[in-house]
């Protein structure tokens, strides 16, 4: 979806253009379209803490997405993805 596609050029842009080593993210635990969106990128659940979300405070995730794990992924899916700069985009 919409969300998917966001999530994956801002970390293609903070792993690869900057070239940050990882990055760490959360969501409320209820919130499951945002969890399955780190599972697919291949982040790792390191925590459960309460955290401010906008509904309140609440249960929150924290996640670790690792460059290396990220890249590992991406080589899966690469084919399917075009990115508004490629030439094949048009």
């Amino acid at each position: 979806g919409l969300m998917t596609e966001a999530a994956e050029r801002v970390t293609q842009y903070a792993l690869c253009d900057l070239d940050w080593p990882h990055l760490w993210l959360t969501n409320a635990q209820e919130n499951h379209p945002s969890r399955r969106i780190k599972e697919k990128q291949g982040a790792r659940l390191i925590d459960l803490m309460i955290g401010e979300h906008v509904g309140g405070r609440g249960p929150q995730m924290v996640w670790l997405l690792r460059r290396e794990d990220w890249l590992a992924r991406e080589v899966e899916i690469q084919p399917r993805l075009k990115f508004a700069g490629s030439a094949d985009s048009g």
